[in-house]
């Protein structure tokens, strides 16, 4: 708005009207068929993104190349505009071993050199010209297959996954909101965690033309109280965390379709960290069908 406007706004005193909610925000919350065939493709441009990092990571490693966590929050970048982004989301985290216990971890340490066999989290984004931004956390084994994970390392992995994938695979009512949807994730994360561990964020938020956009919100506070809509795009990002050992968080962007919960992310999940005792078959069922058409 230009000055000019404003002050004709400010003239009218009484006679304005306060909207408690913005038809704008609305509007956005919902995106069109051109919208999400748009965001289909920078989902996979980020997804091939994703997967270059962590094989580049994982060669080095086995090469016993000394690589910091800056030098990957680096490369990750440069892959970033090599696939055509014209800028990033966010400051990019990439953390290492106990440093994954920090949410937002934004400034990657040069001093801090990745070990394999150390928990690796990666939550990344680009914006690409179209001009919306993407989101996705994948936590890894450094290392690759010749790591070995922990039994520690996989349980908390598999923790995260179970509530990730209840998440994704959400059997929608008419009504269901965010809230609906982070209170099942939060109740299955929280039924066996581990102790010092903790869920301490929402389950997700909206995405657009803002990396975080609202509505919707998925979270356990009134403002998640909202109708989920066909057309929106939102994150699900369950995660544990514990300052004494590291956290695990994985996160998908999906959206809504035809009553449905799809992916837009495709990134494959890491079978190194996943210990199968502890999940379901139903939860099996899941998960092989999201490994079978996940890229990586």
């Amino acid at each position: 708005m230009n000055l000019s406007d404003c002050r004709k706004l400010e003239r009218l005193n009484h006679k304005l009207i306060e909207v408690k909610e913005s038809p704008i925000a609305q509007m956005k919350a919902v995106k069109n068929k051109q919208e999400l065939e748009h965001f289909r493709e920078c989902f996979l441009k980020t997804d091939i993104v994703v997967n270059r990092a962590i094989c580049w990571l994982n060669q080095n490693l086995e090469k016993e190349i000394s690589i910091s966590e800056k030098d990957f929050s680096d490369k990750v970048k440069s892959l970033f505009f090599e696939e055509g982004a014209v800028g990033l989301s966010f400051e990019t985290i990439a953390a290492s071993g106990k440093n994954t216990a920090f949410i937002h971890y934004t400034k990657a340490d040069p001093e801090k050199i990745i070990k394999s066999g150390e928990l690796v989290l990666l939550d990344c984004g680009g914006y690409f010209e179209g001009g919306y931004a993407t989101d996705i956390t994948r936590t890894f084994l450094a290392g690759g297959l010749r790591a070995e994970a922990g039994k520690k390392q996989k349980e908390i992995y598999t923790r995260v996954l179970k509530a990730f994938l209840y998440g994704i695979n959400f059997e929608l009512e008419e009504n269901t909101t965010g809230f609906d949807i982070d209170k099942k994730v939060r109740n299955l994360i929280n039924q066996d965690k581990p102790e010092g561990f903790n869920f301490s964020h929402g389950t997700g938020h909206g995405v657009g033309i803002s990396v975080h956009e609202s509505p919707p919100r998925l979270g356990p506070s009134e403002t998640s109280k909202t109708k989920l809509l066909s057309g929106m795009v939102f994150t699900i990002e369950p995660g544990l965390y514990c300052e004494d050992f590291g956290g695990v968080r994985i996160e998908n962007t999906v959206t809504l379709s035809e009553n449905k919960i799809k992916s837009l992310t495709k990134a494959k999940l890491d079978d190194n960290l996943i210990n199968y005792e502890l999940l379901t078959e139903q939860e099996k069922v899941w998960l092989e069908n999201y490994q079978k058409q996940s890229i990586g």
